[in-house]
């Protein structure tokens, strides 16, 4: 015989019983016509009031009050990138509920809650979701401050305020590595393996350096490709980007002289003068930063401002809308090259098609627009990031070194309804140096 199911009513038909029933009417004629067990419509109908958002099953552990709180703490901590893991909020509920005296059926052995409790738990407050973050250096999480930004949109005002730049004037740069090593996406397969593979071209792969460029109107500077070799070869130069420039390093990163051949280009396409100069936004890479390279700037019209060390996350337009998409579409185009060319390694003579198609699709005027408003370089907003500056802020109040900071969990032994801080992790975010942007002028 199948179970009976629990709460096959709904509150609403619970509702019109209990209307019946206190209008005269009998218990068991009424239990048929709403299809609610007697012994239940009994027990709520003797009750003087009634609270119908009720949940079935076993009554939580923690009070409404105490799950809030530590939902509150839960999402104090992602604020702060020191998130809990499952496993770590399971064993601090434990002991949160012992120190407390909290009758629970948690896992004396493990010392843990149960994953029932924490998907209820999930459940009960859906502001949190299990996530993967995204890795954030210590550097990162404190160079992103009041002062840092402050300083930078200062800098950004009283350079617009000098030259009177239009947004078509106005450029992000910044380079980003790719490799015939891509990341298949999500495939079907058999339940119960613990592992599923998926074909990728080599262990390790080489790196090629893509230097794109951007406006606040939307135009892309073709970008300029550098290759890991010591010689170029015209093969090399198939399939790019129209317009691109091409180069090659021993390492295939970004160097001054790079970068210096760049700029060239980048000249050619924008037309930048004395008369007529562009504002230029990058990071303060070494690459960036030479005598020649300030001497081309200077004769040319192209003032250079960088944006704050390590921020680049929040504050450079590239970053925040363009090569996370670019390399997600790149990896899509790897992973259908490879399954349609019976797993061929890719090579750069195939990588660089590939990535001219993944730039193709997304390389598109919207995502520029949004990095240019997001970061509040155009239109002018220096107060983008007003909130995240807040919150960081007010998570630092006990103003501790962030090396020290450590998860303290708080027990309230003697009264369970007295404060019950469950999570605290005080911060620093202390002011660091910045490097004064490089700001040229027309002689």
């Amino acid at each position: 015989m199948e179970p009976k199911k629990k709460c096959s009513w709904s509150p609403r038909k619970m509702k019109s019983a209990i209307r019946d029933i206190r209008g005269g009417a009998k218990l068991r004629p009424t239990d048929a016509l709403y299809g609610i067990p007697v012994m239940t419509l009994s027990d709520y109908s003797k009750r003087d009031s009634y609270d119908l958002s009720f949940r079935m099953g076993r009554k939580p552990v923690f009070s409404r009050e105490q799950e809030t709180e530590i939902r509150d703490q839960i999402l104090l901590l992602a604020s702060m990138f020191y998130g809990l893991t499952p496993q770590s909020l399971k064993a601090a509920v434990f002991t949160y509920a012992e120190s407390n005296k909290i009758k629970n059926p948690f896992n004396k052995d493990k010392k843990e809650a149960g994953k029932d409790w924490m998907y209820g738990f999930l459940k009960r407050n859906p502001e949190i979701s299990i996530r993967r973050p995204e890795p954030t250096s210590v550097n990162r999480i404190l160079a992103f401050n009041a002062t840092e930004v402050q300083i930078f949109f200062d800098n950004l005002s009283s350079t617009y305020d000098k030259y009177r730049f239009r947004p078509h004037r106005i450029f992000n740069v910044d380079e980003t590595g790719i490799n015939a090593v891509h990341k298949p996406g999500k495939i079907l397969a058999p339940k119960g393996i613990k592992q599923v593979g998926s074909a990728t071209s080599w262990e390790r792969g080489k790196n090629i350096t893509i230097c794109c460029c951007i406006s606040a109107t939307g135009q892309y500077v073709p970008p300029l490709i550098i290759y890991p070799r010591l010689r170029m070869h015209p093969s090399l130069e198939q399939g790019c980007p129209n317009g691109s420039s091409y180069r090659c390093n021993k390492s295939g990163w970004m160097t001054e002289e790079l970068f210096y051949a760049w700029l060239v280009h980048f000249a050619e396409y924008t037309k930048p003068s004395l008369e007529d100069p562009v504002l230029l936004i990058l990071d303060n890479h070494s690459s960036h930063i030479s005598v020649r390279i300030y001497d081309f700037c200077r004769q040319n019209g192209i003032i250079m401002l960088t944006i704050p060390p390590h921020t680049s996350h929040r504050t450079q337009p590239l970053d925040i809308t363009v090569y996370s998409p670019l390399k997600t579409a790149l990896h899509k185009e790897c992973d259908a090259y490879m399954k349609l060319h019976q797993y061929e390694k890719l090579t750069p003579l195939q990588l660089i098609p590939l990535f001219t198609q993944a730039y193709l699709n997304v390389a598109n005027a919207e995502k520029a627009l949004s990095g240019f408003r997001a970061s509040g370089i155009w239109p002018f907003n220096p107060n983008v990031f007003s909130q995240l500056i807040q919150e960081g802020n007010d998570n630092a109040s006990d103003r501790i070194s962030v090396e020290q900071a450590i998860v303290d969990i708080r027990m309230e032994s003697e009264n369970v309804e007295a404060s019950s801080a469950l999570l605290d992790i005080p911060m620093d975010f202390n002011e660091r140096s910045y490097l004064v942007p490089t700001n040229t002028e027309p002689n």
